[in-house]
């Protein structure tokens, strides 16, 4: 950036006073900033003086070509908005010839020529310079020498010359339009005139949208300790990030820290929220007491297929002890059926479910996800639940399994509640701040918002559940197999919110019953076994006896 830029000739002060008013002070014949003053100004006045010692001639714009030495490097750039402000201020600094036979070209200052031949202007202020053709590169060096201005400088330049400064947060976005921040046609009361000027003198061909986004990030640096620890106009200033991209984090940031917000507010109304359940000792292929749309997130395990597991009290169904695969599949979809109506729109289901090896390999888990389809849900995705301590199943001719699948699916069209579930943060983590990833391939840096924890992924690892659980609740129940409470804290608290209900209609020991009803949802159990109904009541009980959960019982 050239200081000398913010010198007015007193010839064209009438003009520069329409655009930058009272904040204008005369120094030697020449109109500066005043506020501009008190920082640069011995400096810009020496610089001036230097550039004054030399003669300046006005040579017509007809007269002047390119020196053939630079038009082979220089390259083509856009005149606008050089163009606006000879327009409007005239030429405010002159440019730098070398004269051959009655022919002057241009060492330095091509784009102020090109912008006179386009305006058009007569003639230029000039200076001639007494040099060979072969210095004329190295002149051209030694006049465009100039130190960079860090971009805090330059939006500390910017505040000045929009009008900014001692201004209120809320004047100044009105000055630069914030209303429309994303508009590159809004201009704010500050106008289009000094935007452009603004711009054109600090250097930066930026649009409103872009200057909008720099200052406030700017603003935000000066005011918050914690936006400043970003160092995003470092980042900027070393040419490691686009203003846009620096904006985009800063907005991932604000995301971040709101997320974490509600999910305090979450968990504190989750351990407060009065919450009730409900228990049916019968088949769950008969739903009439639940209304239509009322459960917002259904969760369970369904027996598993090929007689793998004796279950205590079937009906007549005896579902998990049917001959094949494909009966197996048609009647667990009879349940879900009867489920649908139920659901919310917005509802979630999810279905930890085991794969049989019985005979073979039975593609149990794909072929319910299609069967799913067929009956009206769409996949969102399926989890593999990797058991850190299965119990050991031998098989002829394969490895010994380790896993079960949990598919979660919603209706078609749904839009369901989602707050992903974090990792666990190490000792001293959770402060967000940008860091650096892998190199792009082009080989810059690529940064990301990091810290207060990522989502987990869709690959769970928990151990089986320990029957030991059982104890303090009745010592003497026994459960075939129950899924651990980790699983249903998880999808319970991802899918669903505070004052949710929650339905399990394979109940069974009632692991899903206990997390929802602990976290401030609705808890609704059926099962045909009337011992796992009789112990679930004991377990609901206990938690409602729990002086520090408040919950309602609904019979």
């Amino acid at each position: 950036m050239s200081y000398g830029a913010f010198f007015y000739p007193s010839f064209v002060y009438p003009k520069i006073i329409m655009v930058f008013g009272s904040a204008l002070k005369k120094v030697g014949g020449f109109f500066l900033p005043r506020r501009y003053i008190q920082y640069k100004n011995l400096y810009l006045i020496t610089l001036k003086i230097n550039q004054m010692s030399k003669k300046v001639d006005p040579i017509k714009v007809s007269e002047l070509e390119i020196h053939p030495a630079v038009k082979e490097i220089w390259q083509k750039k856009k005149v606008e908005f050089i163009k606006y402000t000879m327009k409007l201020t005239g030429q405010e600094n002159p440019i730098y010839v070398v004269k051959r036979k009655d022919k002057f070209y241009v060492v330095e200052g091509v784009v102020r020529l090109v912008a006179a031949q386009e305006i058009p202007m007569e003639f230029l202020d000039c200076i001639v310079l007494d040099i060979p053709d072969n210095q004329v590169i190295d002149q051209r060096l030694r006049l465009n020498q100039k130190s960079k201005t860090h971009i805090k400088e330059t939006c500390y330049y910017l505040e000045h010359m929009l009008g900014l400064i001692g201004k209120s947060q809320g004047k100044k976005h009105e000055l630069m339009g914030f209303g429309k921040f994303n508009d590159e046609e809004e201009f704010g009361l500050a106008g289009k005139d000094r935007y452009e000027i603004a711009c054109h003198y600090t250097g930066l061909d930026f649009g409103p949208s872009t200057l909008r986004k720099l200052m406030k990030i700017y603003w935000l640096e000066k005011e918050d300790e914690k936006v400043a620890k970003l160092e995003l106009l470092e980042f900027i200033d070393r040419g490691e990030l686009s203003v846009d991209k620096a904006h985009k984090h800063l907005m991932k940031r604000d995301k971040k820290i709101k997320d974490k917000e509600e999910r305090e507010k979450r968990d504190y109304e989750g351990k407060s929220t009065k919450g009730w359940y409900k228990l049916f000792n019968k088949s769950s292929l008969d739903l009439s007491d639940l209304e239509d749309g009322s459960i917002k997130i259904t969760g369970f395990s369904p027996p598993y297929e090929g007689s793998m597991r004796s279950y205590r009290h079937q009906d007549e169904l005896k579902h998990g002890q049917e001959k094949t695969t494909e009966e197996y599949i048609k009647n667990g979809m009879e349940f879900l059926k009867a489920l649908l109506p139920k659901l919310h729109m917005d509802a979630v289901v999810f279905i930890i479910i085991g794969e049989s090896y019985k005979g073979s390999y039975n593609s149990v888990v794909s072929r319910y996800e299609l069967a799913l389809r067929e009956i009206g849900f769409d996949i969102i995705g399926v989890c593999p639940w990797i058991k850190e301590n299965p119990t050991p199943v031998k098989l002829k001719e394969f490895f010994q399994p380790a896993d079960e699948k949990i598919i979660v699916c919603k209706k078609i069209g749904g839009k369901p509640t989602f707050h992903p579930t974090l990792k666990p943060l190490e000792a001293g983590g959770g402060e967000i701040e940008l860091k650096r990833s892998r190199d792009g391939k082009n080989g810059k840096s690529n940064y990301y918002i990091g810290g207060d924890g990522t989502s987990i992924t869709n690959v769970i690892t928990t151990p089986v559940f320990n029957h030991n659980e059982y104890k303090d609740i009745d010592p003497s129940f026994k459960h075939d197999a129950p899924s651990p409470k980790k699983l249903y804290e998880i999808f319970i608290e991802t899918y669903s919110n505070p004052s949710d209900t929650f339905l399990d209609i394979f109940c069974g020991s009632g692991q899903g019953l206990d997390v929802a009803l602990s976290n401030g949802r609705n808890a609704i159990g059926y099962d045909i076994d009337p011992l796992s109904i009789e112990f679930c009541e004991k377990r609901l009980q206990k938690i409602l006896n729990n002086p520090d959960i408040e919950i309602g019982v609904a019979a």
